[in-house]
């Protein structure tokens, strides 16, 4: 995705299929280039320590290095450029090493924005649990949150910890504050559906079995993954919206803003690629005060199929950006297309346009939050392993 360009309109839209929503990250085993960051120092990854009790399933990697007992640190890969403004969780699970180490163990934690620090001193994370044993880890998850710059980003973990049994670290997210509840449309309302052999569900209007969203016009079809591809790993489900040989319209419940601000819609679109031939046309967007009626932005999404099959839907991600008038609004989705087949949507999502870091030589910087969230729990040994998420910081 590239960097956020200012808008020289208030509906101008961006497109491309990276947002960095629900992003999980996969870490750098960063011994290879230490010579390319002399003022870090990283531990080689081994993967799989079936001994490790993990915070998340599936997960048992563990990083350590018993040659130099000493802290080390730890760097993401680059985060889908987080946007200008938007505010973004960081999440992780934190645990005290159960083999050894100091009474209490310590982690920093640094968000970079073009390979530069915060200016501002880094959150510092003490974990200490001598009782815990390798079977029964007792878990922290820490949260706390920062605005996007529009520059790449990664985030660093440095143990503050000497000698060879640091912190652990599982689990590590980040999500845009989505301000939309259930935009990628994968809860339900009791008592729920079960998909059909075609992996859909036709919703004809007044259905609001979709939570926080009311069918208001003609049918859509509710869809899983399996039918049609999902425009994010995080997204089980999405819309047609069409069904019946007609198009439909969906509208959600009241999203509260506050009144005056400045706000970004986002939403993923498609065409069905199950058309014969590609599929072209429009979806209305209109985002409408629920008090006034007024709107406050309007779309009308361009919808092409050409060059697209079901092996490669082509997503594309658009932005709206609108201020808000009044503190409650609606947001609705209308097809335009004829036919039973019509635009796929799915990832709605809402944010307020925040403050972000102050200019400097060497980049944009982040503003990070100043506290931090943390509830303990526990969680039995499961023995499974995927792309590194159990994390020792210290050697």
């Amino acid at each position: 995705m590239s960097g956020f360009l200012a808008p020289e309109s208030a509906n101008e839209v961006e497109e491309d299929n990276v947002r960095g929503i629900g992003t999980t990250f996969d870490f750098i085993n960063r011994t290879e280039a230490a010579e390319e960051a002399e003022d870090l120092k990283y531990e080689r990854v081994r993967v799989g320590n079936p001994n490790i009790s993990a915070a998340a399933t599936p997960s048992c990697t563990t990083i350590d290095d018993y040659e130099f007992k000493s802290p080390g640190r730890l760097k993401t890969a680059p985060l889908a450029t987080p946007r200008w403004g938007a505010t973004y969780i960081l999440s992780f699970d934190l645990a005290d090493n159960p083999d050894g180490g100091p009474l209490i163990k310590a982690v920093a934690v640094h968000i970079l924005v073009n390979e530069a620090k915060s200016e501002s001193e880094p959150p510092l994370y003490n974990v200490s649990n001598p009782e815990s044993q390798r079977s029964s880890i007792v878990w922290q998850t820490v949260t706390h949150t920062f605005v996007g710059t529009g520059e790449p980003t990664s985030i660093v973990f440095e143990s503050l910890t000497q000698g060879a049994f640091g912190v652990l670290i599982d689990n590590v997210k980040v999500k845009l504050v989505n301000l939309l509840d259930n935009g990628s449309f994968d809860n339900l309302n009791p008592p729920g559906l079960s998909l059909n052999d075609s992996f859909y569900e036709t919703l004809k209007a007044p259905s609001d079995i979709i939570r926080n969203w009311t069918v208001t016009d003609g049918a859509i079809k509710w869809a899983g993954n399996e039918r049609w591809q999902s425009s994010t790993d995080d997204s089980n489900y999405l819309l047609d919206m069409n069904a019946n040989d007609g198009p439909g319209t969906i509208t959600s419940g009241k999203v509260t803003l506050k009144r005056g601000a400045k706000y970004v819609l986002l939403y993923d679109s498609a065409a069905n690629p199950d058309s014969v031939v590609p599929l072209r046309g429009n979806m209305i967007l209109l985002v409408q005060g629920v008090v006034s009626g007024d709107i406050f932005a309007a779309r009308s999404i361009s919808i092409d199929g050409s060059g697209f099959s079901q092996l490669s839907v082509g997503w594309r991600t658009a932005k709206v950006e609108f201020l808000a008038r009044e503190s409650e609004i609606y947001v609705t989705f209308s097809s335009k297309i004829p036919g039973g087949l019509g635009p796929l949507l799915d990832n709605v999502a809402i944010y307020q346009v925040s403050k972000v870091g102050v200019f400097t030589s060497r980049g944009v910087y982040a503003i990070l939050s100043s506290k931090a969230v943390a509830m303990k729990h526990s969680r039995s040994l499961k023995l499974c392993c995927l792309l590194g998420s159990v994390f020792l910081l210290g050697t």
